[in-house]
């Protein structure tokens, strides 16, 4: 998990304390299937909810390639201040892959925040 993501986001709307922690990793015990995690902490008076769109990416000499996309996953952020998603993907051969990460949150139904291509680091099978 790349810790090194943490950041504040600014937004041409409104300014919020936030970090995003995004990881990625493949089982042990099977080396073809992907763990995507997003992980983001704000305050819950700040923001209620998070529209994410996250993207499983293949390396190759061209450069990365979407494999897999989850679009508008609502993420509700708890009462701890936690918004969490968690995907797990099987992919069909070996190389080098990375996910990447847009989203907006939300506090209502106004847009309170957004941030683009937060990405993790990238790991082979």
């Amino acid at each position: 998990i790349d810790k090194n993501i943490d950041e504040m986001i600014n937004s041409p709307r409104y300014s919020i304390p936030m970090s995003i922690l995004v990881g990625f990793a493949f089982k042990s015990d099977d080396p073809y299937v992907a763990t995507s995690i997003v992980d983001i902490s704000a305050e819950k008076e700040d923001v209620d909810y998070f529209i994410l769109r996250v993207v499983l990416e293949k390396y190759s000499s061209s450069g990365y390639s979407p494999i897999k996309t989850w679009r508008d996953v609502k993420v509700t952020v708890d009462e701890d201040g936690t918004a969490y998603f968690n995907r797990k993907y099987a992919v069909n051969s070996h190389g080098s892959y990375r996910i990447r990460v847009s989203g907006e949150g939300y506090k209502g139904s106004k847009c309170v925040v957004t941030f683009s291509d937060k990405t993790s680091k990238t790991l082979a099978c």
